[in-house]
């Protein structure tokens, strides 16, 4: 039987070579091609971006608690580095910040800002913060910080604040100076004697904020060493039109004379048109010119006047009697204010009118009114102390200066006063003199010497009212004069007499002088306490030492006495204070006198060994004199008359 056509495949088709396709199979054989490449460049891929992960996750090892690669603050790379690491790299940085100057450029011209007059501070910490966390801002933040940095880097500005007050001053006054094209407003101005206009303009003006921000940045970035300013066109609100109907305004107004005058009586000022022109002023307001009057040029109209149309308030005053205090009453007075009178001379300007109120207060009141003076209680006398002095010596000059300067100064209750920090240096300006002074236990010229002698006064016046004494210091030396162990020296600024007024009623010092003496008064009321002074008996004597001054003229069998030197000592100073309740206190202080040198004029000869000037030379043989009584030239007793004591001059 023959098999059928459609019994199973043509054996000849079976034998069709491949390459004889039909033309889908072709694209079927391209598109497997292609498939093959997409492959590769997927494994291509995907090994890139492994790489590429490999290499972010590998930084991100590396600089793990450390500043992160390509990160920089200023010109420091702190790529690696750790906290303290940078810290070490910036600290410079940070200084040289705050020292630096930089330029600021308005308008072509060139202003040095001092950084440090501005109050740069830059704030390290902050700063090292900043650094630290740059790139690490999560997975995808960081990783696109971490591209963006293969090529440029990172910079990190440097952090920190500036004394903004300062920097606008600064600007201000760099634009003022600098800007070459100012807008103007208009104003107001006398040439030759008349009103003349400077219309209004339109010109530059510096834009604050946009500068300050750049400004601010420049002082904290130190690569950037000249900011320049940004400027703006500014016109002006006020028109032409209206500044010149200001203009005729104002010459109408100081047109004639104007007379102000107080009703009642015959006070009177008169401001001619020349002294009305010269004071005239004006300011923008609006899209107008406003005018005015200026104090000050009124002022210089008053001043010499003020003597005949015011009479000043009078202050409550103490007045020491004889018995006690009484209070010299205040007063009030009459005033003249400038800012009152321009504006009474606008009224009559504006007005046309030729006369006007002159404004004179009749109510000014005291500085100390006699209600003050009454509240501080005080009633009587507590204390009084007097020292004397020879008459009409420098030092004298400056003891009663001082006293003039503290008469009548009242401390009130609770308040501490000190001497020095009222009276200041004792200078020639002042009007102290030189006189003998101790420094450093020599006697030396220097003005205001001698003032100790009042300090003591005004120190025992006050121990005796019994007030808290705060601060003084004894003299290095014995002075007759004074009450041994309390009394004070003083100079400026150390030692100081410094007290506080430890009672609830005020305290009224009143001094008096004469040739011979000085006196301390001290008024208040200290509630009726009582006080006591004591000294103890002398003890840790001291003998002098002796110096020789050589003198080879002299008979060698003969020595003067210069001075015939005093033994120091100590003693224990006591102010005993008995309250009006019967308590007691007491108050002691160990007061040290160091002695002074007996000082005797020899021949060489006759100095002893081991003293400065000693030669070892015998003396020569005397010439006999017949004539000679036996006892010339004998030597009195140390302390014992003698020429006066040259260490006798007060500190």
């Amino acid at each position: 039987m023959e098999p059928s056509d459609a019994a199973g495949p043509s054996p000849i088709a079976a034998t069709v070579p491949e390459a004889s396709a039909a033309p889908g199979d072709a694209i079927g054989g391209a598109r497997l091609r292609a498939g093959r490449a997409a492959r590769l460049v997927g494994v291509l891929l995907g090994l890139s971006v492994g790489l590429v992960g490999l290499s972010y996750g590998a930084s991100r090892v590396r600089y793990h608690g450390a500043v992160l690669g390509g990160v920089q603050v200023g010109d420091v790379a702190l790529s690696g580095l750790d906290r303290e690491e940078a810290r070490a790299a910036l600290n410079g940085v940070a200084e040289r910040l705050k020292a630096r100057r930089l330029l600021l450029e308005v308008d072509g011209q060139l202003t040095e800002l001092d950084a440090a007059a501005l109050g740069v501070e830059p704030d390290l910490e902050r700063t090292l913060d900043a650094a630290l966390a740059a790139g690490r801002g999560g997975a995808f933040a960081g990783f696109r910080w971490w591209l963006a940095g293969l090529s440029q880097g990172h910079r990190v500005d440097f952090l920190g604040e500036i004394n903004e007050e300062a920097a606008r001053a600064a600007l201000t006054q760099a634009a003022s100076e600098s800007i070459r094209r100012p807008p103007s407003d208009g104003a107001l101005e006398v040439k030759d004697g008349a009103l003349t206009l400077t219309p209004p303009t339109t010109g530059q003006v510096l834009e604050q904020e946009p500068t300050l921000t750049a400004l601010r940045r420049a002082l904290l970035d130190p690569r950037r060493a000249v900011v320049r300013a940004t400027l703006a066109e500014r016109s002006s609100q006020v028109t032409v039109e209206a500044a010149e109907a200001a203009l005729t305004r104002a010459r109408r107004m100081v047109a004639r004379p104007i007379r102000l005058s107080h009703q009642g009586e015959d006070t009177e000022v008169t401001f001619s048109a020349s002294e009305l022109t010269t004071a005239l002023r004006s300011r923008p307001e609006g899209t107008g010119l406003t005018l005015y009057f200026d104090a000050d040029a009124v002022e210089e109209k008053l001043r010499p006047l003020r003597g005949q149309l015011e009479d000043p308030p009078k202050n409550a005053r103490f007045v020491a009697t004889r018995d006690g205090v009484k209070i010299e009453p205040s007063s009030h007075g009459t005033l003249l204010s400038a800012s009152e009178v321009a504006s009474e001379l606008l009224k009559a300007a504006s007005a046309g009118a030729g006369e006007g109120h002159l404004p004179i207060t009749r109510s000014a009141p005291p500085a100390f009114s006699t209600q003050d003076a009454e509240a501080l209680g005080i009633r009587q006398q507590v204390a009084s102390f007097t020292t004397y002095h020879a008459c009409c010596e420098p030092r004298v000059q400056n003891i009663h200066l001082i006293a003039e300067l503290l008469d009548e100064t009242v401390v009130l209750p609770g308040e501490r006063f000190s001497v020095n920090e009222f009276i200041g240096p004792r200078t020639q300006g002042k009007g102290f003199v030189e006189a003998p002074t101790i420094s450093r236990g020599e006697m030396v010229d220097s003005y205001g010497g001698g003032i100790s002698q009042f300090a003591t006064t005004l120190f025992v016046a006050l121990l005796d009212g019994g007030y808290e004494i705060i601060q003084r210091q004894p003299h290095s030396y014995y002075f007759t004069r004074y009450p041994e162990g309390h009394e004070a020296t003083l100079s400026f600024p150390v030692p100081d007499l410094i007290f506080r007024n430890d009672t609830q009623a005020g305290l009224w010092l009143k001094i008096e002088k004469g040739p011979t003496f000085i006196r301390v008064r001290v008024f208040g009321d200290t509630g009726g306490r009582k006080v006591r002074r004591s000294v103890s008996r002398r003890f840790d004597i001291v003998k002098p030492d002796v110096e020789y001054e050589v003198d080879d003229d002299l008979d060698p069998e003969k020595e003067k006495v210069l001075y015939g030197g005093m033994d120091g000592w100590s003693v224990m100073a006591t102010r005993t204070i008995t309250e009006p309740d019967g308590k007691k206190r007491e108050e002691s202080r160990k007061v040290v006198y160091r002695p002074r040198t007996r000082i005797v004029r020899v021949h060489s000869c006759k100095v002893p060994k081991d003293f400065p000037g000693y030669t070892g030379k015998p003396c020569p043989e005397p010439e006999l004199d017949a004539g000679a009584p036996a006892d010339e030239g004998a030597s009195p007793e140390p302390g014992a008359g003698g020429p006066p004591d040259p260490l006798g001059a007060e500190d």
